[in-house]
């Protein structure tokens, strides 16, 4: 099968006639990519194609005519009139007996006289087929059952549930079953324990069948309240789902409009105004630093030059006085000696001292600056240990000065960019508006929930009052042979549909082991991880092994890992049913991290079927995402949604510029 086109007119948010082309150019290149934001109408996209093959069968939809006909009333945009009605339509090819043969389903409907008028046209190879049409329900599940449809058409959330243990058990139970054909032997059962019940109460006497029948009359008013507030739960459970998403989209739109910086605006001026004190303080600070040692900072060869100068001058200093000591010392021992002593010898111990005398040396430096010890001192202390401290500290001051400025510059653009609050009051009014409508719905929920609870629970009590009389006093009168050995050949005859059914299942439950396993193994590429996949025949509950064959237990993969298994188990059913049906997924990545993402985009998506089609939102196909996944892609498309003329689709996707990383 390959669906070729799809046609909405005036469904949900698509106002007029909008067609998309979904036929891949070639094999290899099977995706269809569609962009759209939140609200855009993907969901919608996916349930007209379930709705224009399946009608009131279609999944998410109550099956009551009362229930279906609603949905159909809101289907239509509320910008046209409802007697102008809305349509879905969707062309597709099947090869039958090795020939191709193209379908148009046509499904419309319009509010004719208050009540919903809706109208099936089928046309085979381009000509109309009225006897199709009449039949099209039976025609469709010969190919593909509407209880299989989940398997090839389905969403993200799904994906996210089956990653419960309980909820993989239960789709393998339900899709296994009516693979195989397993379900019409469940129905045949019931079938059976309902002429049980008719026989047996054949063989009562009058008294007895008058007490059965208050009874089963007291079951079947229980079942009305029961199947009452089944859909009643189901009503509010569907509400609080458009609510969320409703919630979701204009929280997304808020985000767009830059409502996530309007509600932080208070927090980024209180921030704006500390920050602006800050700098005074340190600025002050700076000048209190520049106004004391610090503009010496500016002449350090002076300085320094200045100090040698001294230095010098002090030494010159020294050395004049201990040369004048050493003189007067010298003349003081030549005084002393001069009489004792020749003449010869006292020129001889004069010239001696004088040699020894030291040089002139700094003694002829002249004095310029005459500076004293202390002042001497001073300077050093000034070159080496204040000036470094005040250039250490300026250099500081002016780094927290250029941080802090530039933090305050940056949310004077934050600022400035902050929309009207005008602009936003809307969408915010309509947020608030829509969390105190979800939490009213919770609310309800819960006593809905309650109620069906208690509901089922007197089911359940009258049911067994039913069964408890019905089983009993069994009128042994040879008037009722007949209907007394069918009620004794339907045990047996339910005995062995039940061995029937429990063999059909351990022939092929192998087959589906092994392919759930590939499938997991070549999405994950761990050898190591899971050994083997078993399914029990009786109640379907899965168990992975090690390669040592010990059981591990489904909680210890992760949240990632168990989202591939469920995958894995989607796709393994995809194979193991043998119909070559498209593969259409409504947000694919919106609950998978990073890794896993890649993993899906890579090793799913280009091999899952041979008609791909992707619908995914600006933050789950984007950057390295959608280079991965553009060598696989055929078509893409992009649902605008301007906010008053309706969703339309277009080609191209979101701006690939906007992705790159």
């Amino acid at each position: 099968m390959i669906i070729h086109r799809v046609t909405l007119h005036n469904v949900g948010v698509y106002r007029g006639t909008q067609t998309i082309d979904l036929t891949p150019p070639d094999s290899e290149h099977p995706v269809t990519l569609i962009g759209a934001l939140n609200g855009g109408g993907k969901t919608t996209l996916l349930g007209s194609v379930q709705l224009a093959l399946y009608g009131s069968r279609s999944k998410g939809i109550e099956r009551t005519k009362k229930g279906y006909h609603k949905h159909l009333q809101e289907l239509i945009n509320r910008e046209v009139s409802p007697e102008e009605g809305a349509a879905v339509e969707i062309e597709f090819e099947r090869r039958i007996d090795g020939k191709q043969t193209t379908y148009k389903v046509k499904r419309a409907w319009k509010m004719s006289s208050g009540a919903v008028e809706e109208r099936v046209c089928v046309t085979r190879d381009g000509e109309p087929d009225i006897l199709l049409a009449d039949h099209w329900d039976e025609s469709i599940d010969s190919f593909l059952p509407a209880r299989l449809a989940h398997l090839f058409f389905f969403d993200g959330e799904q994906i996210e549930r089956m990653a419960d243990e309980e909820e993989a058990t239960t789709l393998l139970s339900t899709a296994f079953q009516s693979l195989l054909g397993l379900d019409l032997v469940a129905r045949l059962q019931e079938d059976l324990s309902t002429l049980e019940r008719k026989k047996r109460i054949s063989l009562k006497t009058p008294v007895e069948k008058e007490k059965l029948k208050i009874l089963e009359e007291e079951v079947q008013k229980a079942q009305h309240r029961c199947e009452g507030a089944h859909q009643d739960l189901a009503s509010i459970t569907s509400k609080i789902e458009q609510k969320e998403k409703e919630l979701a989209s204009l929280k997304a739109d808020f985000k767009s409009k830059g409502g996530d910086v309007y509600l932080e605006r208070e927090k980024l001026e209180i921030r704006r105004i500390d920050l602006t004190s800050k700098i005074t303080v340190t600025e002050s600070n700076c000048r209190d630093v520049a106004s004391g040692d610090a503009p010496l900072l500016l002449v350090p060869d002076l300085l320094n030059k200045l100090l040698r100068q001294s230095e010098l001058e002090r030494t010159a200093g020294h050395q004049k006085i201990i040369a004048e000591a050493e003189i007067a010392r010298d003349e003081k021992v030549l005084n002393d000696i001069k009489e004792s002593i020749s003449s010869k010898a006292y020129e001889e111990v004069r010239r001696t001292l004088e040699r020894h005398r030291p040089k002139s040396g700094l003694m002829n430096q002249s004095t310029i600056l005459d500076i004293s010890e202390d002042i001497i001192d001073e300077l050093k202390g000034l070159i080496n240990h204040r000036l470094p401290f005040a250039n250490s500290e300026l250099y500081r001051l002016n780094a927290d000065i250029i941080k802090l400025h530039e933090e305050r510059d940056n949310i004077d653009r934050i600022l400035s960019s902050v929309p009207d609050a005008d602009t936003l009051a809307r969408i915010q009014h309509d947020i608030i508006k829509t969390e105190e409508d979800l939490k009213s719905a919770r609310n309800i929920s819960i006593r809905k929930q309650e109620s069906f609870c208690s509901a089922e629970l007197e089911l359940s009590l009258r049911d067994r009052s039913y069964q408890k009389e019905y089983e009993s006093h069994i009128d042994n009168s040879e008037s009722s042979e007949h209907d007394r050995r069918v009620v004794d050949h339907i045990p047996k005859v339910k005995e062995t549909l039940e061995r029937f059914r429990q063999r059909v299942v351990a022939q092929h439950i192998g087959s589906l082991e092994n392919t759930i396993w590939e499938s997991f193994q070549h999405l994950i590429r761990k050898p190591e991880l899971i050994g083997s996949v078993k399914i029990a025949t009786v109640d379907f509950k899965i168990t992975l092994h090690d390669r040592a064959g010990a059981v591990i237990p489904f909680q210890i993969l992760s949240a990632g890992e168990r989202q591939l298994l469920a995958t894995s188990i989607l796709w393994g059913l995809a194979k193991v049913s043998g119909r070559p049906v498209p593969l259409i997924i409504d947000t694919p990545l919106g609950r998978l991290d990073s890794h896993h993402r890649t993993h899906i985009v890579q090793r799913y998506f280009p091999v899952a079927s041979h008609q791909v089609v992707l619908l995914s939102t600006d933050e789950e196909i984007n950057g390295k995402y959608l280079k991965l996944i553009q060598p696989h892609v055929g078509r893409s498309y992009l649902i605008n949604s301007p906010e008053s003329r309706g969703s339309k689709i277009e080609e191209g996707y979101f701006q690939q510029n906007e992705f790159s990383n």
